[in-house]
């Protein structure tokens, strides 16, 4: 069965776990905007999804390097983003999903025919607390451990939620985890004290999970039958300089930054 035949129910299902979590995405993006609206002239400005943030950090000197120009970079979620790329705001390079993209193109705020594909990347999954990691291996050991979770955490507008509503759906657990599915971040994703044995489970990017906090254990991806991959797409801002855009999207595109993409579990 195809991952389309399951949408509907997948939707449902993460709903009825997600009730009294989700916040709208413009809620999100108000933390967003200021680094941005207050770059020096001559900087290339930059919105950029948390997903490719690891790999580009790490060859952003050589970015800059290659188009001549220090790069002002602000990171977060897609969605999050969207409304400062929707805004007034002067922007040379957008790097989100290909949905923002091409809506962004679609509403002129990026350029017509300037989308293009970089890297895609998994979801994955970490561990905080409990007395064992673990195994996630493949869809029946993720369920028991998805059913055996005090609370699983991912981005509710984040770029892995196609994968969650797949997992979900295929594994029918979105009826279970009912009031035990919280937000990675933000206003809505209260703290929980876990108590002894207990665990929570949070699920991200795997680009994402490079970097976590002490208390959480990295357990892998998420098996490749549950995936939904997700694209990183880079596009051209309305307002800003073409040239110095189309020059920092080659070098996205271009072999510098392969390593750093492996290195991040991302790959072409």
């Amino acid at each position: 069965m195809s991952f389309q035949s399951y949408l509907p129910r997948a939707a449902a299902l993460l709903l009825v776990a997600l009730a009294g979590v989700m916040a709208p995405p413009i809620a999100e993006a108000q933390q967003f905007g200021g680094r941005v609206a207050s770059a020096r002239p001559g900087g290339v400005r930059v919105l950029m999804s948390n997903g490719l943030r690891v790999p580009f950090e790490a060859v952003k000197a050589q970015a800059e390097d290659a188009v001549g120009r220090p790069i002002l970079v602000e990171y977060g979620p897609s969605r999050g983003l969207q409304s400062i790329i929707e805004s007034p705001q002067a922007i040379e390079v957008v790097v989100m999903t290909p949905d923002v993209i091409d809506e962004m193109i679609t509403k002129g705020r990026l350029a017509t025919g300037s989308r293009v594909d970089l890297a895609r990347v998994q979801g994955a999954v970490s561990q905080r607390g409990g007395d064992r990691k673990h195994d996630i291996s493949t869809p029946e050991a993720l369920k028991a451990a998805l059913l055996g979770a005090r609370t699983v955490r991912f981005f509710p507008n984040g770029a892995v939620r196609p994968t969650v509503e797949k997992a979900f759906a295929v594994l029918g657990v979105g009826e279970a985890l009912k009031g035990r599915v919280l937000s990675l971040r933000g206003p809505s994703a209260p703290d929980v004290t876990l108590g002894p044995d207990e665990y929570e489970l949070i699920i991200n990017l795997d680009s994402e999970l490079l970097v976590l906090p002490t208390d959480e254990t990295y357990l892998g991806p998420i098996p490749r039958s549950l995936q939904v991959p997700v694209w990183m797409s880079a596009g051209v801002g309305a307002g800003g300089d073409p040239a110095v855009a189309q020059a920092l999207i080659a070098f996205l595109k271009g072999p510098a930054i392969e390593p750093a993409l492996v290195a991040a579990r991302m790959s072409r």
